[in-house]
Parts: C-alpha cells; sequence; structure tokens
C-alpha cells in the first residue's frame, strides 16, 4: 500500500513541476508571398483551450502592416482554410488581378471617350445637380413634403 501511495506522490510532484515549466509552442514559416510577407503558424499547445493554431505574417518593411495582402493568404490567416496556399495558386490568381486591373482601364477609356462625345453633342440636355452635394434633382420630388401639416395630437 505504501508503494502505491509513493507512486501516486511521485506522478503529483512530476505534474506540479511540469506545471511550473513554460511551453513555448514552436513557430513554424508555411510559405511566403510575391511581396516577400512571411506568413508563420504557432503550434498548438496541447493543454490550451484555443482550439485552432495561430497564425500571423511578417511583412517584408518591419512596420508596414497596412500593405496588401493576397486573398488566398488572408483566408488562411483567417482560418478559412485549412492548408496555405501554394506558390502556384497564388501567382495564378496575381496575374488575373493584373489583366482585370488592365481590363478596367482599358473600359474607362473607352467610357471617357464616349462620354465625352456625349458631352459635346449639343442635343444632349445636362442633369440638374443641387447646388452643392452634386445629388441629381428629380421633378417627381420637388414639391414633396412641401404641403405636409402634422397631425393634431388629440
Amino acid at each position: 500500500m505504501a508503494r502505491r501511495e509513493r507512486g501516486l506522490l511521485r506522478i503529483i510532484f512530476k505534474e506540479f513541476l511540469r506545471s511550473l515549466t513554460p511551453k513555448i509552442p514552436k513557430h513554424t514559416c508555411v510559405g511566403e508571398d510575391y511581396m516577400g510577407t512571411k506568413y508563420y503558424e504557432v503550434e498548438r499547445i496541447k493543454t490550451s483551450i484555443h482550439h485552432k493554431p495561430n497564425r500571423y505574417f511578417v511583412p517584408k518593411e518591419k512596420n508596414n502592416f497596412e500593405q496588401e495582402i493576397p486573398a488566398e493568404w488572408e483566408a488562411w490567416l483567417r482560418q478559412r482554410r485549412k492548408v496555405a496556399p501554394t506558390e502556384n495558386e497564388v501567382m495564378e490568381n496575381y496575374e488575373m488581378i493584373i489583366m482585370k486591373r488592365k481590363n478596367a482601364a482599358e473600359i474607362e477609356a473607352t467610357y471617357a471617350k464616349e462620354t465625352s462625345i456625349q458631352v459635346l453633342n449639343p442635343d444632349a440636355k445636362p442633369v440638374s445637380q443641387h447646388s452643392s452635394l452634386n445629388y441629381p434633382v428629380y421633378d417627381d420630388y420637388k414639391e414633396f413634403g412641401r404641403n405636409y401639416k402634422p397631425k393634431p395630437k388629440g
């Protein structure tokens, strides 16, 4: 019986010592994007109440946390993705973003040409604007609320 008590005291003492030692989680570099930002994942401690591992990033310029982050990496940081994005996936989406920006610039240029032609058209009637805020004024609503009288309390 005494032997069993010593074993129990030994277990309690070991657990007490283990509780005093600091638990330092391991930080693992998961990947890097095309701007040089590195992404890390902190290993989850088994005794922790958190079920998901912590994730963070370190920008190339140490104090610039306002830079753009690719959508794939942002989804990974916010725990929407379990697996970190691959380099190929990020580069394909980056090329698509560049293509969309180029197409938007072309559409903007053609729209600007079309609107300049319409402004030069003498038959075109300009839209009347509110004097200070540049909001359009509609004829249907010009007289709205002018004849309003509050109901008598009764």
